[in-house]
């Protein structure tokens, strides 16, 4: 589950133009790998290269031999792609006029 979530991270950063396979196992490896459980990158690429080829109503090939890159047009990306930052933005600024609020006593001193 880790892997799947880090390719489809590094698909959505790619954009259209998408990532050949063996760059997209690299940046697996990179976001994956650690000094506790080190990973060997053709395990990785193996991986990847089948989550590709099971997965294609997320993934898509693009016109370049190799490359893949994100469907949009499938409804199931679509509901992975949506971005919640609107709603932190709105929290944060809530806690912002809550500490402006706390404390206006003079000092006795």
């Amino acid at each position: 589950m880790i892997y799947d979530e880090a390719i489809l991270r590094i698909l959505k950063e790619a954009g259209e133009g998408g990532l050949p396979i063996k760059k997209l196992s690299l940046h697996v490896l990179n976001a994956c790998n650690s000094m506790f459980a080190p990973l060997d990158i053709d395990d990785v690429h193996d991986y990847v290269a089948h989550f590709l080829r099971q997965h294609p109503m997320l993934v898509e090939r693009t016109g370049r031999r190799g490359y893949y890159r994100i469907n949009t047009k499938s409804h199931e990306t679509q509901q992975l792609l949506i971005d919640f930052s609107i709603f932190d933005a709105d929290e944060t600024a809530d806690k912002e006029e809550v500490k402006h609020d706390e404390d206006r006593s003079l000092s006795l001193f």
